[in-house]
Parts: structure tokens; C-alpha cells; sequence
């Protein structure tokens, strides 16, 4: 009988209803990335707003032939799990997870953030570690050993909050594309992380990385040279 009485039907009923706004919530949150929904909550980005921020193409290497060897399916389950490994470092080292394109994920720091502890560098030797460590298992799986190849760079962007039936904070500057194609260098120098002269002027040399010079190089698209250095954890 006190089970069933009014006000215990209506306590059960109001601890469902909390426990799956809850819910609901945090798989927003997850939706829309670590911290977001804050934003859109407090209306920080409604008016477009300058501001400083860090960025870091992360691609996979050989992708296009590694989807052609596993098929869609395969390949789709293989970066769902990379992306999966790489949440640790994010939390780790304070970034936030911009973008998923195809393959590849855009992470951004606010300045304070991506240079404490070298975090922008940090994440990257964090999560080829985790690869490392895991190798075999990706070995077994899918018969590769996943590596990957990073560009990273610092400059303003615009930052603002856009569309209506579906709503994105998003950056919009020429840092982004100076870092992509800092990327896209990699290759041609055969190195794993690639970082601007303007980004290692910040940096303090601590943490146990080490660079050196690359080269001085001029960007398709850019009418100035930049200065690209490598690092090694």
C-alpha cells in the first residue's frame, strides 16, 4: 500500500523524469563535444567574436589504400576505434575535438590551454603511444599497425555560432588552412608532426621534446613563406 500511494507514485515518477533529462543532457553534451553545450547554453558565440586559439590536423597515413584493402564497413569499425583512443588524450591534454573529416580529426586549444604543459605537442606522442601499445591488437584485426601524421599552428580566428534548423559553433580563418597544408607536408619531408615557427616561438623547450628546423617553405595559397619545425617526443 505505501508503494502504490499517490505520493510515492509521483516521487518514482519524478526521479524518472530528472534521471532521464539527465540523460538526455549528457548525450548532448557527448553529441556535440566536451563543453559545447555550455556555450550555446550561456550564448558565448551568438555575436562572431576574435579570438586566439590552436589548432592540429590529425590524419592517418596510407588511408586511401588501407580503405581500399578493408572495404567501408571494416574501415569505418577501425577509425571508430582510433577516434575512441584518442578521447584519454583529448581529456589529458585540454583540447577539444573540432572536427571528424573522414579520416581525419581537427583538435583546438584556447591558447592558455595548448601551451600549458606543451599540451598541443603532448597529445600527439600520447596517442601514438596508445597505438603503439595496441599494435598488435590493430595487427590481428585489421592487418595493419595504424600511424599518423600532424600539422599544428596558432593564429585568430573568427569564432561565432551558425545556422537554425541545425546549430554548429564554428572557426573561420586562414589558420585553419595553413595548418592543413602544414599537414600535407609531412609527407614530402617524411616526418610525423610538423609545427609553425609562430607556434614554437610560444613554446617553451621542456617536456622532453626535442625539434629542429625543416624548412622554410611557401604554402599553396599563401604569399608568405612559413617556417615548418619537427618534433619528436
Amino acid at each position: 500500500d505505501y508503494l502504490a500511494s499517490p505520493g510515492q507514485l509521483i516521487l518514482v515518477v519524478y526521479t524518472l523524469v530528472i534521471y532521464s533529462l539527465l540523460v538526455f543532457l549528457l548525450q548532448v553534451n557527448s553529441l556535440l563535444g566536451e563543453g559545447i553545450l555550455w556555450k550555446f547554453i550561456r550564448g558565448k558565440y551568438h555575436k562572431p567574436r576574435e579570438e586566439e586559439r590552436i589548432f592540429m590536423f590529425l590524419d592517418m597515413k596510407s588511408s586511401t589504400t588501407i580503405a581500399e584493402h578493408l572495404g567501408h564497413v571494416r574501415f569505418y569499425t577501425l577509425m571508430n576505434d582510433l577516434f575512441h583512443e584518442i578521447s584519454q588524450p583529448v581529456l589529458q591534454t585540454k583540447a577539444e575535438i573540432y572536427q571528424y573529416v573522414g579520416d581525419e580529426v581537427v583538435l583546438t586549444w584556447e591558447m592558455k590551454d595548448g601551451l600549458e604543459n606543451s599540451n598541443c605537442l603532448k597529445i600527439f606522442f600520447l596517442f601514438r603511444e596508445i597505438l603503439l601499445q595496441k599494435g598488435d591488437d590493430y595487427w590481428r584485426d585489421f592487418g595493419i599497425r595504424p600511424q599518423f601524421k600532424a600539422g599544428v599552428h596558432l593564429g585568430k580566428v573568427i569564432t561565432a555560432q551558425i545556422g537554425d534548423l541545425k546549430r554548429e559553433i564554428v572557426y573561420n580563418g586562414d589558420v585553419l588552412n595553413t595548418t592543413s597544408r602544414i599537414q600535407h607536408e609531412c609527407n614530402k619531408y617524411q616526418r610525423d608532426c610538423l609545427v609553425s615557427g609562430s607556434l614554437m616561438k610560444h613554446l617553451k623547450q621542456a617536456n622532453a621534446f626535442q625539434w629542429e628546423k625543416v624548412d622554410t617553405v611557401l604554402l599553396r595559397g599563401k604569399e608568405t613563406e612559413v617556417e615548418i619545425f619537427s618534433v619528436i617526443g
